[in-house]
């Protein structure tokens, strides 16, 4: 340590002595930051960890071997089917059907996402033609709960 450093030391001490109430800010402020800091740390590892777990759930869905399993099912009607819209990555698929009766057409989209509270959420909406019907939660994130589901989806869309 150099003279200069202590001269230095020396003056920030009789400086802080001065201004009490300016260290006092300066500490507030540094104590608020640091909180903010930890918080969105925080969050930003909750948000990471939900995400994980709506990867896991849409991985156990297996929601577009399910879609494909469907569209096959349905070619035997003499439905057409193709994927649509589908994105990797995104925990989502979505299949087109078309030649449906009365020559309508119909999109089914699943979707996990995250959640800020409890388990992973997953959703199935149906466009038939212009029509958008009522979404459909599934109340556990399950191949077999999914397929119950799309058995029920077909049977209107076939009905």
């Amino acid at each position: 340590m150099t003279t200069q450093d202590t001269h230095d030391d020396i003056d920030s001490a009789a400086q802080a002595s001065e201004w009490p109430e300016l260290e006092k800010l300066v500490s507030d402020v540094k104590t608020k930051r640091a909180d903010e800091l930890a918080r969105q740390e925080e969050q930003r590892t909750r948000a990471q960890k939900a995400q994980q777990e709506a990867e896991k759930a849409w991985g156990a869905l297996r929601a577009a071997a399910s879609l494909e399993e469907l569209a096959a099912r349905l070619g035997e009607l003499g439905v057409v089917a193709r994927p649509a819209e589908t994105v990797p990555g995104a925990n989502s698929a979505a299949l087109e059907l078309s030649r449906l009766p009365k020559g309508e057409t119909a999109i089914i989209r699943i979707d996990t996402s995250s959640s800020r509270s409890g388990p992973p959420r997953t959703t199935i909406q149906v466009q038939r033609g212009t029509q958008q019907l009522s979404p459909t939660t599934l109340n556990v994130n399950s191949n077999s709960e999914l397929k119950k589901h799309l058995i029920e989806i077909a049977q209107r869309l076939l009905g």
